[in-house]
This record gives C-alpha cells, structure tokens and sequence, in this order.
C-alpha cells in the first residue's frame, strides 16, 4: 500500500513539472524571433569560415563591413539576389533572412568574385524552402536586364518585381512575361509602381530579351516555360529542353523557308508563339537577296505586324530583337485579331 501511495505522488509529481516545461516551451517558441542570430564579417578570413553545408535561420541578419579592405557579400536565396540594408552606424550592411526561426537556410555554394573598390567580394548562394522575389533592373553598361538570366528556376509562390520609370534609373519602363507561349495580361500584374508577378506554377527561364524605346525606356520580354510537378530540378531541365527544342524546330523552319524563297518575295513570319529573334538568325533572313519579311505579333493585347524590307541594317551590339525593337526600328501596322488568325490558319 506504501509503495503505491509513492508511485501514485511521482506520477502526480511529474505531470506538473510537465505541464510546467510545456508551459516555458510555448513561451519560449511563440517569441523566437528574439533569438534570431547576427553574423558579422569583418574580412576574407571571417568569410572563409563560412563553408558549403552552414546553416543559418529565418531572422538571421548577415552582416559584412563595407569599406576598404573590408569585405563584400552578395546574399542569394534560391538564386535571387537579396536586399541589403545599412545599418544605423553606416559601419555594416546586412541582410535580414525572412521567415520564422524554424526556417534552415543551407550554403549550398560560395564564390570568390574579386575586389570591388579594395574589398574583397563574395557571392552566397543559400538554398530555403521560402518565397522569394527577383527585383529586376535594367543596366545601360551591360545593356541587359540584371536580376534573371536563362535557367533560372522559379518556384510557385516566387515573384518578380520591377519599377517603370526611365532607363537611365536603372529602372525597366515595361516588362513583358511569355509563359508557355501566352503572354500574360497586365491585370495580372499586382500594384502600381512597382509593379510585382506571382507565379502560381514551377517555371524555367528560356529567354531574356531587352530594348531601348524612345531613347530613354527600357522594354523587357522575358519567356518562360512550365515545368510541372513540385519544381524537381529533372522535369526543370526536360521542359526547358523541350522548349528550346521547340524554338530550334520553329527556327529551322524559318530559315527553311527563306532558303526556298525566290527574289521579289515577301515571306509572313507568324510571330504570335515566339517573339524574338536572335541576331545571327535576322542576319541569315535579310542575307537573303531579294526578300522581304512581315512578321505578325500578337503581343501585349495588341495585334500588328511589322515590315522588314529587303536588305535590311540590324544595329550593332543587339543580340535580340523582339516586337518593340523591330517596331522602334521599322515601324508597325495595327490589325485585328480575325486577320491575324485567318494569317495563321495560311
């Protein structure tokens, strides 16, 4: 009887103190954020103590100094470049990880860029089960649009966002998206200036295209391809083939047609499935004694086509041309969409 008066005091012993530890738990887990972590690095050699496999956690700040023979640090999140901030001092700049504490962010790669105005530059690309967004700029330099590149991979839920004002801002006055073909509506583009996309499917990058307009905007077409499933790198990389496999059959085809194509000739170019055409692909088109070219376009809501006469002069240092730069350069004609449709059906 003693010995069970005993066991029955443990049991109630312990119950409390488990209700008690619970208790300190969930206190301790619904304020977490408190205990995010501050990561400084002051040169090369704090840098180089991060290796492939650290892990950091959401509310973590990264932090690098920034002066000469300081250190820079290029923060990635599944390929897109994070913001940084300065902090109040002006002595670091960091980057906050979003997310709850619970969220693993994992180094999957590290790289050495060089120096960039005596400090020592590093790129590092994290891999984390969170959304991200790309900013996308434009860069007069380069003459490119900086913040996504072919093959890029963007996950449901990822976004992009650019501002729209003049080129010479760095900003980009319109950015066109072709998914699978279809370019999507401007309704479907969230806020106003700046402007954000979400994607509501896994999708691959196969092209990024830009022009100048009107001297001081910079237009944007940037196709993409689906690629199913949950995002598996396997069906990213198949469908990207697939698609660049598409644009190669279309091409050939094309340049088929221009071979077989007699002087005095004027060849209608359907458009409508992949509007830009790279530069060494125009050049073999106009190479073509002779022949003219009309290329019809159903693009941005609107339908027109655009007349590239014979023996035609591309610009030098453009790799792309889509419907704005051909229209900036030769003009277009608007139709409706019955006689673009009764084209296609030829």
């Amino acid at each position: 009887m003693e010995q069970s008066i005993k066991q029955t005091e443990l049991k109630k012993r312990f119950k409390g103190w488990l209700a008690l530890m619970m208790t300190v738990m969930m206190l301790v887990g619904s304020s977490m954020s408190v205990f995010a972590a501050e990561y400084r690095f002051d040169n090369q050699n704090d840098v180089n103590g991060i290796t492939v496999g650290t892990t950091y956690h959401g509310g973590d700040k990264i932090m690098w100094r920034e002066d000469t023979g300081g250190v820079v640090i290029n923060v990635y999140v599944k390929g897109a470049q994070a913001s940084s901030t300065w902090d109040n001092g002006y002595d670091y700049k960091y980057v906050t990880l979003s997310g709850a504490e619970s969220i693993v962010y994992t180094v999957a790669e590290i790289v050495d860029a060089g120096f960039d105005d005596g400090s020592e530059t590093y790129n590092l690309y994290l891999e984390a089960d969170v959304p991200v967004t790309r900013n996308l700029r434009y860069s007069t330099s380069e003459n490119k649009v900086n913040g996504i590149s072919v093959g890029d991979m963007i996950y449901e839920g990822d976004s992009i966002k650019y501002i729209s004002d003049e080129v010479y801002s760095g900003a980009l006055y319109d950015v066109s998206l072709v998914i699978d073909g279809v370019t999507v509506d401007s309704s479907e583009w969230s806020g106003n200036n700046p402007y954000t996309y979400t994607f509501d499917k896994d999708v691959t990058v196969t092209g990024v295209a830009s022009e100048i307009r009107n001297s001081d905007e910079a237009w944007a077409t940037i196709t993409l391809a689906s690629v199913g499933g949950t995002g598996a790198s396997g069906n990213a990389s198949a469908n990207a083939e697939r698609a660049f496999m598409e644009q190669m059959d279309y091409t050939n085809d094309l340049l088929k047609q221009a071979s077989e194509a007699k002087p005095g000739d004027t060849l209608k170019v359907d458009a409508t499935v992949w509007h830009s055409f790279s530069a060494n692909v125009l050049k073999e088109l106009i190479s073509k004694e002779g022949v003219g070219y009309t290329f019809y376009y159903n693009y941005g809501g609107e339908c027109f086509y655009v007349d590239v006469p014979q023996g035609a002069k591309l610009e030098e240092g453009i790799d792309w041309y889509g419907p704005l730069k051909l229209n900036a350069m030769f003009g277009r004609t608007m139709i409706e969409k019955s006689e673009l449709d009764a084209i296609a059906s030829e």
